[in-house]
């Protein structure tokens, strides 16, 4: 693994795989997946001090790639691990990860370990109940995410969240109030995606397609790369 570590690109890594929801638009959303595999703790610390001995010093960031990240206990010790890292080494100063859609209390309370390296995710796709309803997800309440929002910001932690344009049953009606109650429960960025129709997702069946009307496009995909000959 070593000839990656040439300054042109970030670490990823996994600590567990699966995911225990059902999101229509997220191939993971799939019963195959429902099922979550933890890799052992000394597999996670041991890849974790293997990329801070190696990483270059113009690599400033860390991917987890975790569908849910911080939702169960022993992420916290994950971050604890981190911090040491970070203390002993000064990387990573940054740390991306899809935070879990559930337990937010438990996020937070992991994430405070990492000394503001890393965003809360607050991701809701939707606050439409209807359209949450069609697309088989459940969202924590506006209560609940005012909370959270307050305590993140008591402790200077920034926050995120993502939604997702023309989900089955969105209006742009509906779009724009999801935008106004995040902007009310004060999350720091709010970024929003074009829905995509991905192979393997329930989503993407020819009953769904044909259920909601969905008139797919091709395009050009944010972030990718590669080299041609």
């Amino acid at each position: 693994m070593d000839k990656f570590f040439d300054g042109s690109l970030s670490p990823m890594m996994e600590t567990n795989r699966g995911c225990p929801f059902s999101c229509t638009f997220c191939h993971e959303g799939h019963a195959v997946y429902q099922k979550v595999n933890f890799f052992s703790m000394e597999r996670v610390n041991a890849e974790l001090d293997y990329i801070a001995q190696r990483v270059p010093p113009q690599v400033h960031n860390l991917m987890f790639c975790d569908p849910n990240f911080g939702m169960y206990g022993r992420d916290k010790d994950i971050c604890k691990t981190v911090a040491g890292i970070q203390q002993k080494t000064g990387w990573p100063k940054d740390i991306f990860a899809s935070t879990g859609k559930n337990k937010k209390d438990h996020i937070a309370d992991a994430l405070f370990e990492l000394n503001g390296s890393m965003q809360m995710w607050l991701s809701v796709q939707s606050m439409d109940d209807d359209v949450l309803d069609n697309i088989k997800r459940t969202n924590i309440s506006l209560p609940d995410m005012l909370q959270i929002q307050s305590t993140l910001s008591a402790n200077k932690l920034p926050s995120k969240s993502e939604i997702i344009v023309a989900l089955p049953g969105e209006t742009y009606g509906t779009h724009i109030r999801s935008i106004s109650k995040l902007v009310t429960a004060g999350v720091d960025t709010i970024t929003a995606y074009t829905l995509m129709l991905l192979n393997g997702t329930d989503m993407n069946t020819p009953q769904q397609r044909e259920k909601w009307g969905f008139v797919g496009k091709f395009r050009v995909l944010p972030r990718d790369f590669g080299k041609l000959a």
